[in-house]
């Protein structure tokens, strides 16, 4: 609506243009918009009840061919113009990977690249350039405080994710950014029988109550085969990430760093 008022002041006019929503988020916006302005809304795409997931099909016909089945496109929007809104912050992402025979497994749920690393795209082109590439380690709960930042909203100070608006809008960190992430697997709420792992961009410290600590290098390994725990030139990684975990655990309560074999092996490694 604050768009559509904006370029109300600034006489913008099309003919021949009607306003699209994008189920099922954009539809609100869409229509807002449309009516603020004065322009036609049509719901030319909409989604099918009841589909499945298409990005799962082993091959690119068949997931063309899932979503083609999954939308209906009113084609109406034929020789019109549609209403692109220049603000718009476009993110390109996901809550997991998925292994696909790498490590002889499927699915998700490891802290290995595959499973664990997750596509960050995004298109702002008002804060953020082109082609910049971020090699910064970040996690899922820091998108929110950092988009909530880009878009001028104010945070509220609670959130468990770190603000890297700064990063995305200039390639470069914030004074005391602090490049270590965390992650965990899932469990039943308070049970501590899981892994955990501190993440860089170069290395993982995974420790668990099922396997002896795992420290993983991506630069000497990409492919995540060996286990540097106990090579002496990875000593003092393996102590400041052990240490970082032992922080971490302390500040969020995380269950899973109270494990006896866990509270063993980060004495052992935090030395």
């Amino acid at each position: 609506i604050a768009l559509a008022k904006k370029e109300k002041k600034n006489n913008f006019t099309y003919e021949n243009t009607i306003v699209v929503g994008s189920p099922n988020s954009g539809i609100a916006g869409g229509e807002g918009f449309a009516m603020q302005i004065g322009f036609s809304y049509k719901q030319v795409i909409n989604k099918k009840e009841n589909v499945g997931r298409t990005f799962i099909l082993p091959t690119d016909e068949e997931r063309s061919a899932a979503c083609e089945k999954a939308f209906d496109i009113d084609h109406c929007i034929r020789d019109k113009n549609l209403f692109v809104i220049d603000d718009t912050i476009v993110i390109f992402t996901a809550d997991h990977g998925d292994l696909r025979g790498e490590h002889h497994r499927q699915n998700k749920g490891v802290p290995l690249e595959a499973s664990a690393k997750v596509p960050f795209i995004i298109r702002y082109p008002k804060k953020i350039a082109a082609a910049r590439r971020i090699d910064n380690v970040l996690n899922t709960v820091d998108f929110q405080p950092s988009i909530l930042s880009i878009m001028g909203i104010k945070i509220s100070g609670n959130e468990e994710g770190r603000d890297a608006s700064q990063i995305l809008t200039t390639g470069k960190a914030p004074e005391g950014w602090s490049d270590v992430t965390f992650m965990r697997s899932t469990g039943v709420i308070g049970a501590t029988n899981g892994w955990v792992a501190a993440v860089t961009p170069r290395h993982k410290l995974i420790l668990s109550d099922k396997d002896e600590p795992w420290l993983l290098d991506l630069d000497e390994d990409p492919d995540e085969l060996t286990n540097f725990v106990h090579d002496e030139k990875q000593r003092g990684t393996a102590r400041d990430l052990a240490k970082e975990i032992e922080a971490y655990g302390k500040r969020h309560n995380d269950p899973y760093t109270t494990n006896a074999k866990t509270r063993k092996a980060l004495e052992e490694l935090a030395g």
